[in-house]
């Protein structure tokens, strides 16, 4: 079984670690690479919480990807902006925070410009809250945060 494969359920059981693997393989972690890209907190009213980064860091043009087929059921290499199309055209589902952080991908034309406008612009933690409307009730992140969705029903935001 390849590497990236054979420890994946100890991974998910909590019986090692990254570092433990990294260690056992002789591996050498390239953290010095990721770019804090978001920071994104899961609201106090879901059952399921998380506390979730996302970085950016180039990959080698050889990578393959590959899901878990538990927490990811699907890994293709797509562009931002047709992963945004294919969401919006109900093609994809996609996830309020995937959609908000695809769409602020989407804006850069290479994966160099990104990186540079991660470590330009300033990082706000999301953490969405809901807010009764005329509407109904609705999802909210920061406008400070930078994303061009601010507001969505929560139904469309979970």
């Amino acid at each position: 079984r390849p590497l990236e494969t054979q420890h994946r359920e100890d991974l998910i059981a909590g019986r090692i670690g990254m570092l433990e693997l990294a260690e056992q393989h002789r591996l050498e972690l390239a953290t010095d690479l990721l770019v804090p890209f978001a920071h994104w907190v899961t609201p106090d009213f879901m059952p399921k919480r998380f506390d979730t980064w996302f970085y950016l860091v180039p990959a080698p043009s050889d990578q393959v990807a590959a899901h878990d087929g538990e927490e990811s059921v699907d890994s293709i290499w797509i562009r931002p902006p047709d992963a945004v199309a294919d969401g919006q055209a109900g093609r994809k589902t996609i996830i309020f925070p995937t959609l908000c952080n695809l769409m602020k991908l989407a804006r850069s034309n290479s994966v160099a410009e990104a990186i540079e406008r991660a470590r330009r612009e300033p990082l706000v933690t999301v953490l969405p809250t809901v807010h009764r409307t005329d509407a109904g009730k609705v999802l909210r992140i920061p406008p400070e945060a930078g994303y061009e969705l601010n507001e969505v029903p929560l139904n469309e935001g979970r």
